[in-house]
């Protein structure tokens, strides 16, 4: 997550990386953190593989943002499975979801 100055809390809720580590149970990192933690923890020496969501939207058929190559030297990286696993998931809906879509329609 960035780190963003006070002056944000004038007009939204500004959360610690505790309360989104809370709230979605996950681990929170800073992003000026990020290339220490992916050379000490993914590094290619970890056998650790970095999986990055390249692909193309079916919606809007743009291309995905992904990372600068820097954040990405010296690692193991898959640009090829998240993209349809994400996509996928998409199609994939919970009771709540199809409610909402019969509401919707």
């Amino acid at each position: 997550m960035p780190k963003l100055d006070n002056l944000y809390k004038i007009w939204m809720t500004v959360m610690t990386k505790e309360d989104y580590a809370t709230k979605y149970d996950l681990e929170v990192r800073y992003i000026d953190d990020l290339p220490e933690y992916l050379t000490s923890q993914c590094g290619a020496s970890t056998g650790t593989t970095v999986y990055v969501n390249r692909g193309i939207n079916s919606d809007s058929k743009l291309q995905t943002q992904v990372p600068d190559d820097k954040y990405l030297t010296n690692l193991t990286v898959d640009y090829d499975i998240l993209h349809d696993v994400i996509s996928e998931s998409r199609t994939i809906k919970n009771d709540d979801e199809i409610l909402a879509l019969r509401w919707a329609a």
